[in-house]
């Protein structure tokens, strides 16, 4: 299993990640419902006039934690970049008639990031391991 399958499925069972963006020299952390792996990259999906959006626009360094029900976590540390395909964007808001509708009402498009350099830490009460994402 290689190093992003091992945190695709950790993600998976957490079923909530947080995603830790800044905004001037202020932290800002927001919970996420959805990740996936496109082109071999982590990816994630956020609405292009929200603020997490600018701030990932502005600058691109992040952080994700996930922990799992045997409260293990992972930190997930790196920058990331605007995808330039946005078809799997868009077709995942024509799949859901509930962001569709939600998002056409506020005039916003979804827009997908790909984590693009990334260091994971993996621990418990300790950090376990360190590694690679790619």
């Amino acid at each position: 299993m290689t190093n992003l399958e091992r945190v695709d499925e950790f993600i998976n069972d957490t079923q909530v990640f947080f995603l830790s963006t800044t905004d001037g020299n202020q932290p800002k952390t927001r919970p996420l419902n959805f990740h996936f792996v496109i082109g071999g990259k982590l990816c994630f999906l956020t609405g292009d006039k929200k603020n997490v959006y600018k701030q990932l626009m502005a600058n691109s360094k992040v952080q994700i934690i996930a922990i799992n029900k045997k409260k293990e976590w992972l930190r997930i540390e790196g920058s990331v970049s605007l995808c330039e395909d946005q078809t799997f964007a868009d077709e995942f808001l024509q799949k859901s008639p509930f962001l569709r509708d939600r998002y056409k009402e506020m005039d916003m498009q979804l827009r997908l990031f790909q984590v693009d350099n990334a260091t994971v830490e993996r621990g418990t009460w300790e950090l376990l391991e360190t590694f690679d994402l790619y």
